[in-house]
């Protein structure tokens, strides 16, 4: 990824805001995200639980993480999108409003794949609906 812009957004929305956990963004390629927790990745994460959004960098284990301050809110859209430069910061919004610059542990020397993963939180049924997901890479 290093050396090479790149742009990935998503506007989603759930109907259950604290029981259920997504990931969304760039990560190495995985059948189990949540699960898994994998080792490289730029992300939003939102944990069962909670209903904070959190923007998360993540190379070779070695973690970088920012609450954005925005909370998932049941049955309400919501937009977030990260640039990354392709040299040393990535830049993270929500709703058009940039909440995080990361320039730790970005992940230069993997490839990462555009991945969408949702779990619900307990034994209910949950949905997590996309509207769209955009992923550009520039030479």
């Amino acid at each position: 990824m290093g050396g090479k812009p790149c742009y990935f957004g998503i506007r989603l929305q759930m109907n259950e805001a604290t029981q259920s956990d997504f990931v969304v963004g760039l990560a190495t390629t995985d059948t189990t995200l949540i699960a898994s927790n994998p080792d490289d990745l730029v992300a939003f994460e939102k944990h069962d639980g909670d209903a904070n959004i959190d923007f998360v960098t993540r190379t070779n284990g070695a973690e970088t993480a920012t609450d954005t301050g925005v909370d998932v809110v049941n049955n309400t859209a919501v937009v977030l999108e990260f640039y990354w430069d392709g040299d040393d910061t990535v830049y993270a919004y929500v709703n058009g409003v940039q909440k995080a610059a990361h320039t730790a542990n970005l992940c230069q020397d993997e490839e990462l794949t555009p991945s969408i993963a949702f779990l619900t939180g307990e034994a209910l049924s949950h949905t997590m609906t996309v509207d769209w997901v955009r992923c550009i890479q520039f030479n």
